[in-house]
């Protein structure tokens, strides 16, 4: 067997081949032999200087755009709702039974209530009184002259009339002269008859009665047939002794009414 001492030379002889290569490794690739411990602590240095941070600024807001101011419009003030202003009357004629009726208000203010109703005599034709719905106005006269080529004056007069369209009046009897008095009763019996040339001639207290209480601006309509069945009865006769005065007018024979008073026109305001 080795003996110890010979086995610790072997030791040390391989220790040192170990070392050789070692320092030959490190020629081949320049690297500096690893300082001993002491030297890799760092020296003592003083403190850096403390770097102050800039301020770091804060970004500026961006502004909110504002929308332009919209103009608030003005209210249009609502029209108070005004009634139409009418007429205390409303005047419908039937062609087909020659009546006329006068028609006032009820507690509605609908024309159902019957004032009164006069047989009339109408145009000869169809088409000499037309039909329809027109105002009572421009002209209202106590005596209205007609042409009468069969009288020696060539005139004839309607009492009491009121126009309602062109030259179309509703009116009372004819006379010969500007006298209640100077009647045409033969005219008088054509009550309840086409005869006329597109007037409504009616009796002379009916005439009276519209003149005085149907004011420029009231309705007259005027219709085909008789749709709602008026019918007025027929006046009295002229008699002795004043054939020629009409019975019904309430101005006595041979004067004139002390009261031609005429009622105020109906105003035109429109129903909002």
């Amino acid at each position: 067997m080795m003996d110890r001492s010979r086995f610790k030379k072997i030791i040390a002889v391989a220790a040192a081949l170990a070392a050789a290569m070692a320092l030959a490794a490190c020629g081949r690739t320049g690297a500096a032999p690893e300082p001993p411990a002491a030297a890799l602590a760092p020296a003592a240095t003083s403190a850096p200087p403390a770097v102050t941070a800039a301020p770091t600024s804060l970004p500026t807001p961006a502004a909110t755009p504002t929308s332009a101011p919209v103009a608030t419009p003005t209210p249009v003030p609502t029209a108070t709702p005004v009634k139409k202003i009418q007429s205390p009357y409303y005047i419908y004629v039937e062609k087909g039974s020659h009546t006329v009726t006068i028609y006032g208000e009820d507690e509605n203010g609908d024309y159902t209530v019957v004032v009164a109703q006069y047989l009339a005599a109408l145009g000869k034709t169809a088409m000499l009184t037309p039909v329809g719905k027109f105002t009572l106005g421009g002209e209202r006269e106590r005596w209205h002259t007609f042409k009468a080529s069969e009288l020696p004056s060539g005139k004839i007069y309607g009492a009491y009339a009121v126009s309602f369209y062109k030259r179309l009046f509703i009116h009372g009897p004819l006379y010969r002269s500007k006298n209640n008095n100077s009647m045409n009763w033969s005219a008088y019996g054509e009550l309840g008859k086409n005869e006329t040339h597109g007037c409504i001639r009616i009796c002379a207290g009916g005439a009276y009665w519209i003149y005085t209480h149907c004011p420029n601006g009231t309705v007259l309509e005027i219709v085909n047939g008789s749709p709602r069945g008026t019918q007025a009865e027929k006046p009295p006769k002229p008699g002795e002794p004043n054939p020629n005065w009409d019975p019904t007018d309430p101005t006595p024979p041979g004067e004139e009414p002390e009261d031609l008073s005429v009622p105020t026109p109906v105003p035109t305001q429109p129903e909002q």
